[in-house]
């Protein structure tokens, strides 16, 4: 008897299994670190500190809101999972848009945040960034 590739995770060794699993989270972690950094070393280079002090001011919220998504996202996982095995295809199509729903509010917020942040500091921001495009 062959065994699917859909069941590695109740057949095969549960570090392996696990560590296939979280892969995607994994990589998803580690581009989103590197975008950080980018951001900064940009920031910090070309604009100055205070921009700089608002862009590491904003990560800790933008990780709150990335933190807030995921676990939305695992939780509508869960409940379209639900909805699929019982074959309730209205219900679980109501469950993927309201969840897109809160993703795209999510990620409004989070770039509201930081603009709201990056306002205050919006005078030296802007003459910085004239000398650089000038």
């Amino acid at each position: 008897m062959s065994v699917k590739s859909e069941e590695y995770l109740i057949t095969d060794a549960p570090l392996k299994a696990l560590t296939i699993f979280a892969l995607p989270m994994i990589i998803g972690s580690f581009f989103q670190q590197v975008y950080n950094m980018a951001d900064s070393i940009i920031v910090g280079q070309y604009v100055g500190s205070a921009a700089l002090a608002a862009v590491g001011a904003c990560a800790a919220l933008t990780n709150v809101f990335i933190c807030v998504a995921l676990g939305a996202g695992v939780g509508a996982g869960v409940l379209v999972s639900r909805a699929f095995g019982a074959r309730s295809y209205d219900k679980m199509k109501t469950i993927v848009s309201t969840s897109l729903i809160s993703f795209l509010c999510t990620l409004h917020l989070s770039k509201m945040t930081k603009c709201k942040i990056a306002a205050q500091n919006k005078k030296e921001v802007n003459k910085h960034v004239r000398r650089i495009l000038i």
